[in-house]
């Protein structure tokens, strides 16, 4: 600071003026002539002064030179003094910067200390995962505003939804850059399609994954009315057709909104939605992927580490999350949720401990409620090896199969159903009921997780139609829900796993280890191939997470595989191909060309009919910007809907691949 300074003192000096000083002219202008032409201050040259009017005038002048030249150099050091002023202030700032950076992670060494432990301790992937998820909370509110922004000048410039009765309801990006909301013709005809990979399938569930991004005001209106309606608007847009309307009616289940706070967090950490539909005897479930403006979505997606199962695999966290089946995230949380034994400052400090620890024991819970369950295929094996029976065998296995009942029921009697009526609780005691035995279905408690509200409802309805059937469906994060809740559904409940006709995903991320993957594959894909991954070209999300060494997400089975043309290559037990920047750059150039401007030549020369319907202008919008980022471009709803339509194959019965133990 002394050093900075020097220059405004030097400054000061040269000018006549010091910081601090009381310096005034009026010592000086109080100075008379003297008789010899000098200044003085002597009573004689006062007198003397006041007979000479002349020399009066020039005191005043002399007074004004002096007042001048005092506020020119005042003028001069203030404007210096602000100039060092700045030059130290930007100094300082650097300074600042590269202490905080540098020296101050080093000098606090106790915090270093403490989240390198943290980092040890639960390692590197929920560290990684933990930061990104903080961060993208913090921006939650700023990304949902500039979200609904987007979405109000879209619904303004673009108009909305208008639902049968005139009503306009606004509709979401997905909704804005594709309106198509009606099936094909076929579809109507055929669906449900025994084959699970037919396109009459593939059509319901990319549709009913692409809808359920909306309001459930728009959700009710497509399917009750839209659907079976027997005006269809056709694809171009060039007027409307009539159809013959289905027999069976697509009806309207229900709505699931699943949202949660974690105690001690400021918002929602899960919004969940999904949707019940029903043709016939045919059952719809679809899920909602990533909203593009909503952090906890992206958030659910980024949660990555492992939460293993034993005897199923480890499957991904944040999916978990998103079925509402625990937050294992506050655990051992340097900041928020000491370890064991160590002091707590806050009583909020400590609820937060206590939250965390009642979530982890639940998932844990969880984890052996499923693994017993999935000990009853080992117990069918072994016996099927056992030769002869003996009386203590049996009682052995009765009693084995006893104890994992208990364990079953106990469970699902702490975290699932809900209280019993005194009235049936008593009938229960005077029939003598076992747990687990009433006749009369319990109903799950209210803030059950969405995972076993879902199952309660197609428990009901399987049981209330015995040739009920059901598709699982979702794009995106939608995917990733849809496979998880089947593969949980397969290692604890076989009466929903026997009624799943087909587990349909579009642009799904990877969601377990080898383990998890070859279970669901060897449940679904035995003796008939019902699970149908589709997969679009450059699409970075069915990449994610990684498969390598590091991170060892797999995918497994065959899957779907569409070219920018939409030319579907079905079957196939290799990975897709791997993802190239420069390719990823050069498809989406293609594709802005061949959906744009061939499309539209092509309906001129070829007008009986048109190859397909010529993109929306937030089409065209949305593939400009997908050449900035194609391979997140390429994860629309659009690509996946024309994939489906126009490169979709019928579907044929497939040899059945060998069964691995």
């Amino acid at each position: 600071m002394l050093i900075l300074s020097l220059p405004y003192y030097y400054a000061a000096e040269r000018s006549g003026v010091l910081v601090g000083s009381k310096f005034s002219l009026d010592p000086i202008l109080r100075m008379q002539p003297s008789g010899n032409g000098h200044v003085g201050s002597s009573p004689v040259h006062k007198k003397h002064h006041r007979g000479h009017p002349h020399l009066a005038a020039v005191e005043k002048r002399l007074r004004d030179s002096f007042r001048r030249s005092y506020k020119a150099a005042a003028d001069e050091a203030e404007q210096l003094k602000q100039d060092v002023w700045s030059v130290y202030q930007q100094l300082r700032a650097v300074v600042i910067f590269v202490m905080k950076r540098l020296l101050f992670p080093i000098l606090q060494f106790r915090d270093f200390l403490r989240i390198t432990r943290y980092l040890v301790t639960v390692g590197w992937q929920e560290g990684l995962s933990a930061a990104i998820v903080n961060v993208l909370t913090l921006n939650d509110r700023t990304l949902k505003d500039f979200g609904r922004l987007i979405e109000r000048k879209g619904n303004e410039m673009f108009g909305g939804y208008q639902a049968t009765d005139g009503t306009k309801i606004p509709l979401t990006l997905i909704g804005l850059l594709d309106k198509r909301v009606a099936l094909q013709e076929d579809t109507l005809r055929l669906f449900p399609s025994p084959t699970p990979s037919a396109r009459p399938n593939a059509d319901v569930c990319i549709m009913a994954s692409k809808i359920v991004y909306e309001d459930e005001a728009v959700v009710r209106d497509v399917i009750d009315r839209v659907w079976n309606s027997p005006v269809q608007v056709t694809e171009d847009g060039r007027g409307i057709k009539y159809i013959e309307p289905p027999k069976e009616k697509f009806e309207f289940l229900k709505w699931f909104s699943y949202a949660r706070r974690r105690e001690g967090s400021k918002g929602d950490t899960v919004e969940t939605q999904a949707m019940l539909i029903r043709k016939g005897n045919t059952i719809v479930l679809a899920f909602r992927g990533t909203e593009p403006f909503s952090a906890v979505d992206w958030a659910t997606d980024f949660y990555f580490p492992w939460w293993e199962i034993p005897a199923l695999g480890r499957v991904h966290t944040g999916f978990l999350q998103g079925l509402g089946l625990g937050f294992p995230i506050d655990r051992k949380h340097p900041k928020r949720a000491p370890p064991t034994g160590a002091p707590v400052a806050t009583d909020d400090a400590r609820e937060v401990e206590e939250a965390s620890r009642h979530e982890d024991a639940k998932l844990d819970d969880f984890s052996e409620y499923i693994s017993t369950c999935m000990t009853r295929f080992q117990a069918v094996a072994e016996r099927s090896t056992l030769t002869g029976t003996t009386p203590a065998r049996e009682k052995f296995f009765k009693d084995l199969d006893d104890q994992r009942a208990q364990k079953k029921w106990r469970f699902k009697d702490n975290y699932v159903l809900a209280e019993k009526s005194n009235k049936c609780a008593s009938r229960a005691e005077k029939a003598g009921e076992k747990p687990g035995a009433e006749k009369e279905p319990r109903e799950v408690k209210n803030d059950a997780p969405l995972y076993w509200q879902i199952r309660a409802e197609l428990l009901k309805h399987i049981r209330a139609d015995p040739h009920a059937h059901i598709f699982i469906t979702g794009h995106s994060l939608g995917g990733a829900l849809a496979a998880l809740f089947t593969g949980l559904v397969a290692a604890e409940s076989d009466v929903i796993t026997q009624r799943i006709s087909a587990l349909q995903t579009f642009g799904q991320p990877r969601i377990g280890d080898w383990t998890f993957a070859w279970f669901l594959h060897n449940r679904l894909n035995v003796p008939q191939h019902r699970y149908v991954r589709m997969v679009y070209g450059s699409d970075l999300v069915p990449r994610v997470p990684f498969d390598s060494d590091l991170f060892e997400f797999k995918h497994v089975g065959p899957f779907h595989w569409a070219n920018s043309l939409y030319h579907v290559k079905n079957g196939t037990f290799d990975e897709q191909p791997p993802l190239r920047m420069l390719r990823a750059h050069a498809t989406a150039v293609f594709e802005l060309f061949y959906n744009t401007v061939w499309q539209s030549i092509a309906a001129v020369l070829f007008p009986q009919p048109a190859r397909r319907p010529s993109e929306s202008v937030p089409q065209v919008l949305a593939r400009v910007a997908a050449l900035f980022l194609p391979a997140i471009g390429a994860h629309s709803p659009t690509n996946y809907l024309n994939a489906v339509r126009h490169g979709m194959p019928e579907g044929k019965v497939k040899k059945a691949p060998a069964m691995v133990s």
